[in-house]
């Protein structure tokens, strides 16, 4: 590691391969993302996934001692307990560092929400690089993950559509007043392999509770499949010129009705049985989205 600036300007006295030693323990596991160093005075070590909360905070502002800072499920540890397993010595008898009063080199505390905060100040790699330490990570990185398990549980039993993808389409859950559909299984499976035989290049979204949507790289959403209405399966295609394809609406199967919705021309199809998503239609979808929405303007 290159030398490092503490917040007061001056050369961080802490030696810096505890630092690195704390982080080749945790790639080692293999279990999270990227360490990102980008920020002044901290390096964070997360689970993959933008809104996971982070596991570390090594806070590198001070001259004299690096701030480790770890969250684990809630009630893990208790500090007289693992202070007395870490055996890290009081600042205050630390003869070569001429700081006092710096309180507690381990804490452990409940914070807001479902975590633990734990503590540790260090200024050696000899301090760290212990079994008891070794004994500390390994049960802090399973109480780190157990507890993100636990809470992406929850998230399947109250947003299932987020997790399931394209399979909260296909089941049979979900619908008004749990009420069977009105329309056979196989029609969104049909469904959807044509739009993405029709246009492969649109990207595929099902992550909502009620439709899946088909989307240009610029995020134009140009085909939606409603999937959780009784009555039937909707197929609604977005923008079509009203010249377009008319002439052949009227042979083709779902009873499709030209409106406009948002300000945007839709054609929807109503749709209940396997045979409804035939050649005819198939065709239609091909000509129309390629000609309206071609690979060029939609790839990226």
């Amino acid at each position: 590691m290159q030398t490092h600036v503490a917040n007061n300007g001056r050369t961080a006295r802490w030696e810096a391969a505890a630092l690195q030693w704390i982080v080749e323990q945790l790639e080692a596991t293999k279990r999270f993302a990227d360490v990102d160093w980008n920020a002044r005075s901290v390096v964070e070590v997360k689970a993959a996934g933008a809104d996971t909360p982070w596991f570390l905070h090594a806070q590198t502002g001070d001259e004299w001692l690096l701030r480790l800072k770890f969250r684990v499920r809630r009630n893990a540890f208790r500090q007289a307990e693992l202070a007395a397993e870490l055996g890290l010595k009081s600042v205050d008898d630390l003869d070569e560092l001429p700081i006092y009063g710096r309180g507690e080199r381990v804490t452990v505390r409940n914070i807001r929400g479902p975590w633990q905060e734990v503590t540790i100040t260090v200024h050696w790699l000899k301090e760290i690089d212990t079994p008891a330490m070794r004994r500390f990570l390994d049960a802090a990185v399973e109480s780190y993950f157990q507890k993100l398990e636990e809470m992406n549980a929850g998230t399947r039993a109250v947003l299932p559509w987020q997790v399931l993808g394209m399979k909260w389409h296909l089941t049979r859950k979900g619908f008004p007043g749990d009420r069977p559909p009105a329309w056979q299984p196989d029609v969104v499976t049909r469904l959807d392999e044509a739009v993405r035989a029709a246009a492969p290049w649109l990207l595929c979204d099902p992550a909502h509770r009620q439709r899946i949507e088909y989307r240009t790289s610029d995020r134009t959403t140009v085909v939606t499949i409603e999937t959780k209405r009784t009555t039937a399966v909707y197929l609604d295609v977005w923008g079509m010129p009203a010249a377009a394809g008319d002439a052949r609406l009227a042979n083709l199967p779902g009873a499709p009705k030209r409106s406009v919705k948002g300000g945007r021309e839709r054609i929807r199809f109503t749709l209940r049985t396997a045979d409804d998503v035939n050649d005819a239609l198939r065709d239609w979808l091909a000509e129309q989205l390629r000609s309206q929405h071609p690979p060029t303007a939609a790839a990226g």
